[in-house]
């Protein structure tokens, strides 16, 4: 049984659009497939969760295909109850499409997802990827799981915003989100107020940085369409840690600018470092995201790197 998960309000719509032209490719291929359709934010969620949650022999395989974009991702990874046999097949119709980048997908020609759909009917390849979790340090501990990414500061400033944006929504339709999220990163930039803080790593390091403009935990290089972690590897069991401090205003201007191809690297205020864990205070609570999605405010966050935990339908 293949069970397909489809987000049809991924990129305005997009993803019901896409799903209506595979369909046949599903419905032709004589085998079982049943389709879910999320309804409501968190939705998939609750259905990955539905479908594992029972107990299965240890050769039963469960099969999810995912019909949207990061945050339907993010949703399914942590509905799935991993101590389950479960695959991945993914269909990229996202605006951001951050995980599809890091896998070197393309969702921009239909002839593309029918090969997409054709590997997924017929899977002859497979990938084991990592995948993130991050912890809030208060005293009702929460997590999530991320696939690409997670981050404190300006970044997450800009991806709550992006989740009710007009703005994205109108340049999603002309296939323009990147500028979407280059404005309302504009208007955060003038308007946000940097902190203090102290990052430690697995092997016991600190980093001690003022003026934080935001900290990234990486999976895959892109966030928001911007190679933050150019360097990121989706296998390899690290975190790529991209901290940006440091630096004034238009200071920081050029350094986001340059990291749309990840040449901020040699901007000064830049600093990628690679861990398994890492542990990040800031004296000022600030919004955290994991995939884009909210995670609150926190002044103390945990992370750490799952290694080749998501089993993946190339």
């Amino acid at each position: 049984m293949i069970n397909i998960i489809v987000n049809p309000t991924s990129r305005s719509g997009r993803g019901e659009k896409i799903w209506n032209k595979v369909e046949s490719m599903f419905r032709n291929s004589k085998k079982e497939y049943c389709v879910y359709f999320t309804k409501y934010e968190g939705h998939a969620k609750q259905i990955a969760a539905q479908l594992t949650k029972d107990p299965a022999p240890n050769d039963y395989e469960t099969t999810i295909v995912v019909v949207g974009g990061d945050g339907t991702i993010n949703e399914v990874i942590n509905g799935i109850a991993f101590e389950r046999n479960v695959t991945l097949g993914y269909i990229p119709t996202g605006s951001g499409n951050d995980f599809a980048r890091g896998l070197k997908y393309s969702e921009k020609c239909f002839e593309y997802l029918k090969k997409r759909v054709d590997h997924i009917l017929n899977p002859s390849e497979y990938e084991w990827l990592d995948y993130g979790v991050v912890l809030n340090g208060g005293s009702q501990v929460t997590n999530r799981r991320f696939a690409v990414s997670c981050g404190l500061g300006l970044d997450a400033d800009v991806c709550y915003d992006m989740i009710d944006s007009k703005a994205k929504r109108f340049f999603n339709y002309f296939g323009m989100t990147k500028i979407s999220y280059l404005l309302i990163g504009i208007y955060h930039l003038i308007h946000f107020t940097p902190v203090d803080g102290v990052l430690e790593v697995d092997n016991g390091k600190q980093y001690s940085m003022n003026k934080i403009c935001f900290v990234s935990f990486h999976i895959h290089p892109f966030e928001g369409g911007f190679k933050f972690a150019p360097n990121a590897n989706h296998s390899d069991g690290l975190i790529d840690v991209c901290m940006i401090y440091g630096r004034g205003r238009l200071g920081l201007i050029p350094v986001l600018l340059s990291s749309i191809t990840g040449h901020h690297i040699r901007k000064r205020g830049t600093r990628i470092i690679q861990c398994r864990e890492a542990r990040l205070k800031v004296k000022t609570p600030c919004r955290v995201h994991a995939d884009g999605e909210m995670f609150g405010l926190q002044d103390d966050i945990s992370v750490r790197c799952i290694s080749k935990r998501i089993r993946l339908i190339r």
